[in-house]
């Protein structure tokens, strides 16, 4: 990950200032964007690229939902994997596995208190529910282009991946094969964390 603060000597979102002063919160979005929405899948493990351009620690880690499940106990569970440039920054080891969070109703800021370093690099936020909640989107018009398109060069750019999994604990490291990984072309879940001070 040591190569993205060689590409970027300068922090392109420096703009950020500390949440727990300013209770500020940011996304895996690049560009301001309408909210949409997408559906998750039972104990189908989501994968949201986000880059981080210098060393920050976070506070707070968040998803929202838009449709709950109605049904108590259903939760969806958060965490953050690292990336490799020996893997072509797919998802490798896991970082941190930040707990639960209830996704039976709706609510627009479902967050864990966390104390979590990032340094410069590509990660991945990871969620994934017991149940099928319907969370808070970005389109793929407010995300980087990190997969490209299929080799037809459609406008249908990858916006996040998918890993069939079982609920519980997230797996300690993500094996990335055609067979085992889908890259998604659609409206991205979305994920935010608040910056503390530092």
């Amino acid at each position: 990950n040591s190569e993205i603060s060689t590409l970027f000597p300068y922090d392109v979102s420096s703009f950020r200032v500390s949440g727990s002063t300013f209770d500020r919160w940011y996304g895996n979005n690049i560009t301001g964007f309408a909210f949409s929405t997408a559906s998750l899948t039972n104990a189908r493990l989501t994968l949201i690229p986000f880059v981080i351009t210098k060393q920050i620690t976070i506070d707070r880690f968040a998803i929202a939902v838009s449709t709950g499940t109605g049904v108590g106990g259903d939760v969806a569970r958060l965490g953050i994997y690292n990336s490799s440039v020996t893997n072509s920054y797919f998802p490798t080891t896991l970082l941190s596995d930040f707990g639960t969070v209830p996704v039976s109703a709706i609510s627009t800021n479902l967050s864990i208190t966390v104390n979590q370093v990032l340094t410069p690099g590509l990660y991945y936020g990871a969620i994934i529910a017991n149940s099928g909640p319907t969370l808070r989107a970005v389109p793929s018009t407010a995300l980087p282009n990190y997969f490209g398109s299929t080799n037809n060069l459609s406008t249908a750019i990858g916006t996040y991946l998918t890993v069939n999994s079982v609920f519980g604990s997230l797996p300690s490291d993500i094996t990335i094969s055609a067979s085992t990984i889908t890259i998604i072309a659609t409206v991205c879940p979305y994920i935010a964390y608040r910056v503390s001070i530092n």
